[in-house]
């Protein structure tokens, strides 16, 4: 009777506990401003919430409770996710929050408790919903808690499954009569397939460990069967969810950028050992490659902007730059003219903008410094977007020029263009930016030090008097502490070092008082 009596008690708290998780998921969902209030009470009332949710969260859990803590989770981790993203410091790649990073039990962070149960539900529920639930609900813990991505990444083995589960989705659903996906069940598939590149995208941002452990499963080679698939989704959503994933994986890891020239888009070959044509490298060129041109219809901004970041990542390993040179991306410096640019929009001007990011970190090396002077006009180009643009463009210019000034053959070319050191002497004398300045002292500085032409051009343009112009300017600026004193500090030095190669000195004043000598020894 007793037992009777005790497992009616157990039905009744958990019926009284699913419908207290419910009624939290939809306060979630409605909390608005008001969900720091919801935070504040689920943090007061932990031992009880947290308890009954890391007991709820297993897949030996009724159905009913655990289908309630997987919306609950979904929807109080996905909105905290959210509101704690705009809060984070920029510099910390590793998130975490100061609830999910304490200890619990068995040396355990809450983060790390969640984490196991979601992962197991993941591996092992048959349920569809289920495990779309723990996949969403794991993408906003682990971008909250960098505990729980060590765990997944360390002890479950939590790369190699999500790799894994992508390849064979890829062999289930790869249509080899016509090389692309099955129709059949697509929406399922395709969601999956996004929520599993949202989860290693998140980890591949805190971890570089998970990184490596993806190479090693050949995770670009798994990604280039399925890579196709993007298609399918008219919003771009899954080419989006693609480029960001190789994002944080190439970051910082140039063995990943070099593995994306090596694979192959037919199921059961594997990567190659030398850089392809058919690589996965290639088709993210290629869509790239026809936003460009069609810029001045309606290029699709977020592909634009994530492709150049992904290129910003990998021009910095030679055998990518290799093949990148090869491509039509870095010509589109000839449609940056000012006849061409006279009738572009914002969105025409955002893509320029990206684009001379991106040449600002590829001019960093010798061969593209090369191409890009090879181009035709391609240096008279940059001097008229220097001079003549408004920034964010006009200093991205500057940059450009700033990093090609740096190699001895293309210092005369650049001395032959009858703007650039005008353009450098009106950027001293007249900006007040000082990052500008800086920039514009560091081309001058690269021109003239151990170049006599360089000098006299100098001179010719009234360097000197314009550096002078500019230390006033900056001088004033760290009386009236109005930028970073040791930036400026800088930058002063860097201006006295440049006149002082330069001479204050200009040829015409040098010629009239040689003149006058002249006249008083007669």
């Amino acid at each position: 009777m007793h037992r009777v009596y005790q497992e009616k008690a157990e039905e009744v708290a958990n019926a009284l506990c699913g419908n207290v998780f419910n009624l939290a998921t939809v306060l979630c969902c409605d909390a608005g401003n008001n969900f720091e209030d919801l935070e504040r009470v689920a943090w007061t009332h932990q031992s009880v919430l947290f308890t009954k949710l890391a007991d709820w969260l297993k897949v030996s859990a009724p159905v009913v409770s655990r289908r309630a803590a997987l919306a609950f989770s979904h929807g109080f981790l996905s909105i905290l996710s959210h509101r704690t993203a705009t809060e984070q410091d920029a510099n910390n790649k590793v998130p975490a929050h100061p609830f999910l990073c304490r200890n619990w039990k068995d040396n355990f962070t809450y983060g790390q408790a969640l984490s196991e149960n979601l992962i197991n539900i993941l591996k092992n529920s048959v349920d569809y919903g289920e495990r779309m639930s723990a996949m969403k609900s794991l993408a906003a813990l682990f971008s909250l808690s960098g505990s729980s991505v060590k765990y997944a990444v360390d002890d479950n083995g939590f790369v190699d499954f999500c790799v894994q589960k992508l390849h064979n989705l890829g062999c289930k659903h790869y249509d080899t009569k016509s090389t692309s996906v099955n129709k059949k069940n697509t929406s399922t598939f395709l969601t999956e397939t996004l929520s599993y590149m949202e989860l290693l995208s998140c980890v591949f941002y805190v971890s570089s460990e998970a990184k490596t452990l993806a190479l090693q499963n050949n995770f670009p080679d798994v990604l280039h069967k399925i890579f196709g698939w993007w298609t399918c989704f008219p919003d771009f959503s899954l080419l989006h969810t693609y480029i960001e994933a190789l994002l944080n994986f190439t970051e910082e890891f140039p063995e990943g950028a070099l593995a994306l020239t090596l694979t192959s888009n037919v199921v059961g070959v594997g990567p190659r050992r030398v850089p392809t044509q058919q690589s996965i490298f290639m088709e993210i060129i290629g869509i790239l490659e026809k936003e460009l041109s069609n810029v001045e219809h309606n290029p699709n901004l977020k592909t634009v902007e994530y492709i150049f970041e992904l290129l910003k990542n990998i021009c910095f390993v030679q055998e990518c730059r290799n093949i990148l040179l090869k491509s039509s991306v870095v010509l589109f410096l000839k449609k940056l003219h000012n006849q061409e640019t006279k009738k572009w929009g914002s969105k025409q001007n955002t893509v320029k903008t990206n684009y001379l990011d991106f040449l600002v970190h590829a001019s960093a090396h010798s061969d593209v410094q090369t191409c890009i002077t090879k181009i035709p006009e391609g240096l008279e180009i940059l001097v008229q977007v220097m001079e003549a643009d408004t920034p964010p463009a006009s200093t991205l210019a500057l940059k450009v020029l700033r990093n090609l000034c740096f190699q001895q053959a293309n210092k005369g070319r650049l001395l032959s263009e009858n703007m650039f050191m005008p353009s450098l002497s009106n950027k001293l004398s007249q900006s007040s930016d000082l990052s500008e300045i800086e920039h514009a002292a560091v081309s001058l500085w690269a021109l003239v030090a151990n170049y006599e032409k360089g000098r006299l051009f100098a001179k010719k343009a009234y360097c000197g008097e314009s550096i002078t112009k500019a230390l006033t300017r900056v001088k004033k600026m760290e009386q009236t502490s109005s930028a970073d004193s040791e930036e400026v500090t800088r930058v002063i030095s860097l201006l006295e070092t440049v006149q002082k190669l330069i001479g204050t000195t200009n040829p015409a004043k040098q010629a009239m008082h040689s003149r006058s000598s002249s006249l008083s020894q007669v």
